[in-house]
């Protein structure tokens, strides 16, 4: 690793063919691993010298030390992309780093070979406590520590890759961001509607078997996406921006939960086509089918298992949901029930954008929880106003709910309104309470239910109509 600071780096610097900020951006913190490598190395010579046979702790020791390496093995892919970068567009940086690469001390290779080093270095630590360990024996007083060195490794290595997959993803995101045309304004990089953050599964470059058209395809854990090129890329898809070619949207995303799929028969697919490579893709909610063509059969296995796995997961999260009750057993002895059916609902607006169709309204009294379907229906007001302002749609539910009550004086009944979103969790739309205690001295000067607007919380505005109907129970 001292070779790359002489040969590569401090030649760099003095060359002034690159600015040194471009200098660090490609080292990163090279300096800090050199230092912490080289206490470690002064503390095995010292442990040799010793005569001790207790290993473990010096192990330990200096892997809590080791942060410098989770530094530059999260900047590394920003560090490798800038040397290519330099490498294809700069003769003058090409001709430096052939020279450098010239000194004896290289054995000929790029400096891109020696920047992998740290991750390779970190990856055999795990692997050389093991056999170490395999060469202690249980009751030798230092086997326990070398475990407790060996779990800190492999939680170290673990946490590195961890942060190395996210940079990865983040940056495979904001590829998507930015280069591919986004009508329906996905944000990539954000929370699903019910499975937690979003997560890149796979993706890789298919065909239309009947066409040949060129697709790449995306499978995220809650949706399978195609983007059509406008220039064939060939089998191989890499994440690289290209001015020259423009990606746009091939029909919308896929949910999960609407995708089918099945391998083609020999029967349908057209002579001197593979079946093997074959896959059809099915949307169930818009009703179309695409059989599309991976460049192997490998290829082609993976796609199944990795949509069957996010079936499988997305349909465990989903049956999790539709088990729990929509109203929870109720503890303690009721006193009454109110029924209540949510009507109506209008001016639902949320960071200033209107809402008038797939709203829905839960509603929540203690632990019993139940919701609307999505609203399907708007009215308008016949009444034309004076001033000719456009007129407020106005959505429909008409749902019926019950709950048990327990406790008049305490309780609460709370309505909170959502708008559902594909790609993301659902956008709160505002929110009402209404005691019980309230309901019931409303309640006692009329004959049946009454029915109430209520006006929305927290958003810029919102209402809702809902009829109540308290019952109390004769003892």
């Amino acid at each position: 690793m001292t070779t790359v600071h002489e040969v590569f780096e401090l030649p760099m610097k003095k060359s002034g063919v690159i600015g040194r900020d471009e200098v660090e951006k490609i080292f990163l913190n090279w300096q800090a691993i050199l230092q912490c490598n080289r206490r470690f190395l002064s503390d095995l010579y010292d442990w040799t010298s010793s005569g001790s046979d207790i290993l473990g702790p010096v192990i330990s020791k200096h892997l809590q030390n080791m942060q410098v390496y989770e530094v530059f093995c999260g900047k590394q892919l920003d560090s490798a992309a800038l040397l290519q970068k330099l490498t294809e567009t700069s003769t003058a940086f090409r001709d430096l780093m052939r020279k450098c690469q010239n000194n004896v001390a290289t054995k000929g290779m790029p400096l891109s070979s020696f920047l992998i080093k740290p991750m390779q270095r970190i990856t055999r630590y795990p692997l050389l406590i093991s056999k170490i360990i395999e060469n202690t024996a249980e009751d030798h007083p230092d086997y326990e520590s070398l475990q407790e060195a060996l779990r800190n490794a492999e939680k170290f290595l673990n946490d590195i890759n961890e942060n190395v997959k996210l940079k990865e993803n983040q940056e495979r995101y904001d590829w998507l961001q930015r280069c591919v045309q986004n009508d329906l304004n996905i944000v990539f990089n954000s929370e699903t509607n019910k499975l937690g953050p979003r997560k890149l599964i796979h993706f890789g470059v298919l065909s239309k078997v009947k066409s040949g058209k060129e697709l790449i395809g995306f499978l995220f854990n809650d949706f399978f996406l195609l983007i059509q090129p406008s220039k064939s890329l060939g089998t191989q898809f890499t994440f690289q921006r290209n001015s020259n070619i423009s990606y746009k949207m091939y029909k919308q995303p896929i949910l999960i939960q609407d995708l089918s799929f099945s391998r083609e028969s020999t029967d349908h697919v057209e002579q001197g086509t593979d079946s093997n490579r074959v896959i059809k893709i099915q949307d169930n909610k818009n009703k179309y089918t695409l059989s599309l063509l991976a460049p192997t059969v490998n290829e082609c296995n993976l796609w199944v298992k990795r949509i069957e796995k996010c079936k499988e997961v997305y349909n465990k999260v989903d049956s999790l949901s539709q088990t729990r009750p929509k109203t929870k057993p109720h503890l303690g002895k009721s006193c009454g029930r109110l029924l209540v059916l949510v009507q109506k609902g209008k001016r639902f607006v949320s960071s200033g954008k209107p809402h008038t169709d797939n709203v829905y309204c839960k509603v929540t009294l203690g632990d019993q929880r139940q919701q609307t379907d999505l609203s399907k229906d708007q009215i308008i007001n016949g009444n034309v106003p004076q001033n000719s302002a456009p007129q407020v749609p106005t959505i429909v539910w008409n749902y019926s709910m019950q709950f048990q009550l327990r406790n008049l004086e305490t309780e609460v009944i709370t309505f909170t309104v959502y708008g559902l979103n594909l790609y993301c969790p659902d956008e709160f739309l505002g929110r009402a309470e209404l005691k019980i205690i309230d309901i019931l001295r409303e309640t006692q000067n009329t004959n049946g239910p009454i029915t109430k607007k209520l006006i929305l919380h927290q958003v810029e505005s919102g209402e809702i109509v809902v009829k109540l109907d308290l019952q109390l129970f004769d003892f």
